[in-house]
């Protein structure tokens, strides 16, 4: 059985420590969240349960994203370039179990 397909747009999170909101009119909803240094984190509360993790992104450099789970120890993913900041994107697909009703933060790395 397939697991069913759940997509958390860029504004239902919450935004934290000074990360910024990039303008892409190529985009559904017209922004994304702009993680440049390590701190700043996107914050997805009460999710469902699921075990995959498909982040849609696009990034002028190479780096590492954090990808935290509730209290869990954070997974960190590497990312590659995808040629620009806005409208060239690639998905980073992390394994991981996420309980139901969880908080998942994800931060830049490095």
């Amino acid at each position: 059985m397939a697991a069913s397909k759940h997509v958390f747009k860029a504004e239902s999170a919450k935004w934290i420590g000074g990360t910024s909101k990039v303008i892409d009119s190529g985009v559904h909803g017209g922004s994304l969240i702009g993680l440049s240094r390590p701190g700043p984190a996107a914050k997805f509360t009460r999710l469902p349960a699921d075990i995959k993790l498909a982040n849609h992104y696009t990034t002028p450099r190479v780096g590492t994203i954090s990808v935290t789970i509730s209290d869990q120890p954070p997974r960190k993913s590497n990312v590659r370039f995808s040629g620009a900041l806005t409208r060239s994107f690639l998905h980073a697909i992390i394994e991981l179990a996420i309980p139901a009703k969880a908080t998942l933060a994800i931060s830049l790395a490095i």
